[in-house]
């Protein structure tokens, strides 16, 4: 399925995916120690007062999510707009709700999402998925991100296998300059530098499965480059809490605050308008 955005998104994208962010915020007090010790995520972030140390700011939106999956998953009309959908979802505190309102639909930006998924037991389906993903690769744009959907056995949450195997297959049908995202990403620091390697200009999208990463994929996180780091919600996956019956755009800061604190940076919360 093609995912679109409009030019002035598309602008975005391009200046989020290529500058580095320069803004410093003091450091959170919860910091520190948090890998150790706490694996979910500790509500609020306070900031200390002036005078102690500045870490980077982490800009985040949501860069993967399935309108139409979450209008059936909250029972809304099949073109109810994005508005509909947080309005489905309330949100009370003005601090964790975040805005997003209709957009046109002028060009595709991406295509996708595509890839190999090796939780499903049949090796035959394994090679199935490869001979799908080998005729439409072809169809990929140079201005368009390309949209991996990776996931590996169900007892490797690395997915090393599965993330080696697709790039492998990637690499001989795609320019190295192609764009990509790998959605929903949960792999090791290995995985970053072998896709970046051949492929310089791939983002890797966190989504709330960070909440579960053993300490090799948090380290993959940390060693994910600010420039090619992207968040997601994925939704209508994900519910961040069982007050609400499924996960949704505006509720991105939850992901962006657990990876801000894996990081050792703060969060910018940014929205569509």
């Amino acid at each position: 399925m093609a995912e679109a955005l409009p030019s002035p998104t598309l602008t975005d994208l391009g200046l989020t995916y290529a500058e580095a962010i320069p803004q410093q915020v003091p450091t959170p007090v919860c910091l520190g120690a948090i890998l150790e010790e706490d694996p979910e995520p500790s509500g609020e972030l306070e900031v200390e007062s002036p005078g102690v140390d500045l870490l980077p700011m982490l800009h985040a939106f949501d860069s993967h999510f399935h309108l139409d999956r979450a209008r059936r998953k909250l029972r809304l009309q099949k073109d109810a707009s994005m508005r509909e959908v947080e309005d489905a979802i309330p949100v009370t505190s003005k601090e964790y709700a975040l805005s997003m309102s209709g957009v046109a639909v002028p060009e595709v930006a991406g295509f996708g999402e595509v890839g190999i998924d090796h939780t499903v037991r049949s090796p035959d389906l394994w090679f199935r998925q490869e001979q799908q993903l080998r005729s439409l690769l072809p169809c990929t744009r140079p201005r368009q991100a390309l949209i991996l959907h990776i996931q590996g056995l169900r007892d490797d949450p690395t997915g090393l296998e599965a993330y080696m195997r697709c790039l492998d297959v990637v690499r001989k049908m795609v320019p190295p300059e192609q764009k990509i995202q790998l959605h929903c990403f949960s792999g090791t620091e290995e995985v970053i530098q072998a896709w970046l390697t051949r492929f310089p200009n791939t983002c890797f999208s966190v989504s709330r499965m960070v909440s579960k990463f053993n300490d090799a994929q948090r380290h993959g996180v940390k060693c994910i480059p600010s420039t090619r780091l992207l968040i997601e919600t994925d939704a209508p996956y994900y519910s961040v809490s069982p007050e609400f019956p499924c996960s949704a755009p505006h509720l991105v800061d939850h992901t962006a605050r657990r990876i801000s604190q894996i990081r050792g940076s703060s969060v910018c919360l940014g929205y569509w308008s």
